[in-house]
């Protein structure tokens, strides 16, 4: 059985995440959660294989060396993911976070769109504005949230998305991944 871990910033839920850790529940130290995640290769990057726009390169996190994506310019950025229901704990309630830096170029000064839609077609999203988020560190930015069913039958894919095509050159943002986790009130 994975060991249950308490701690909530995004190095350290990817490190859990990436060593099959579960999340422990602070109201009820006996009940413990699985976290997901996703590292950058496994999310689908629009012109992420094209060199003129990203670069994969890795990074040092925690003691885990992750490929990540490097965008160098770009006008229409987009990055889909989805996760299997089936892989989290039945009947709860979980949170969908892109893992980032904003390396010092940073430059996206529209809002970018961020969106989750469940299985059964229920969708959520926000904007926000990313220009005024710290640079050179791993930040976290919540896509939407959602509750596995309790009978947690395997029914389809929870679905997010990053996005902002709004004509204008996008650089220097690093995605990390994303990561699943319960969500605690």
């Amino acid at each position: 059985m994975a060991q249950a871990v308490r701690c909530l910033d995004g190095q350290s839920l990817l490190c859990q995440a990436k060593a099959g850790q579960n999340m422990q529940c602070p109201r009820n130290q006996n009940n413990s959660s699985v976290i997901g995640h996703q590292d950058a290769r496994e999310l689908e990057i629009i012109w992420g294989s094209d060199t003129r726009y990203w670069k994969w390169t890795s990074m040092q996190i925690g003691g885990h060396c992750i490929e990540v994506a490097e965008l160098i310019d770009v006008c229409w950025l987009e990055i889909n993911g989805k996760y299997a229901m089936k892989k989290l704990t039945p009947g709860m309630d979980y949170q969908v976070k892109f893992v980032l830096k904003l390396n010092n170029n940073f430059n996206i000064d529209k809002p970018v769109t961020f969106s989750l839609t469940t299985p059964e077609g229920c969708k959520e999203e926000h904007k926000e504005n990313m220009m005024q988020m710290p640079r050179n560190q791993i930040i976290t930015i919540n896509a939407g949230e959602f509750q596995t069913p309790r009978n947690n039958c395997g029914c389809g894919e929870v679905k997010y998305q990053m996005m902002n095509t709004d004509g204008f050159w996008k650089r220097g943002l690093v995605v990390i991944g994303v990561v699943i986790v319960p969500k605690y009130n």
